[in-house]
């Protein structure tokens, strides 16, 4: 079993994002009259993090059980089974992400009239969405390989 004592950067990252960070862009002004540029487009905001507040430690399961038998006339017989969990992982995908079929067709566009890749999200005006999931998530793999000589 193993153990994840996670760092503050999930935390430190919230930092940077609105209401704590406000900033104003102008461009092509100068230090002798800063207010003779004009004003930047507005950008989406930047990306939105949070973070479960019921947060437990991580831990991670390995498990490994392999048999091996001799049977006649030097034949082995070997058989195993490699498991892994993890419960309580530390995951925050971005919801935010525009699907792949809309950046498929927006590349196939001639250059000129592409969108921006921010008019393509789900949710309008932001960037990133960086959230724990909600629920359970559950993956199941096999592999099996019968032949394998050395």
């Amino acid at each position: 079993m193993f153990y994840e004592k996670p760092e503050g950067n999930i935390v430190f990252s919230l930092v940077n994002v609105p209401p704590f960070l406000d900033s104003a862009q102008y461009q092509n002004g100068n230090l002798s009259n800063i207010r003779g540029g004009t004003a930047a487009a507005l950008a989406p905001f930047g990306p939105i993090e949070s973070i479960d507040p019921n947060m437990v430690l991580p831990r991670s399961y390995n498990y490994s059980l392999t048999i091996q038998r001799e049977l006649q006339n030097g034949i082995f017989l070997e058989v195993g089974y490699v498991g892994n969990q993890g419960r309580h992982l530390i995951r925050r995908p971005d919801i935010n992400v525009p699907s792949f079929a809309d950046q498929a067709a927006n590349a196939a566009l001639p250059t000129a009239q592409r969108k921006n890749l921010n008019a393509l999200r789900p949710y309008k005006g932001f960037s990133t969405i960086n959230t724990p999931p909600v629920g359970r998530e559950f993956e199941i793999q096999r592999f099996a390989d019968l032949c394998d000589q050395a």
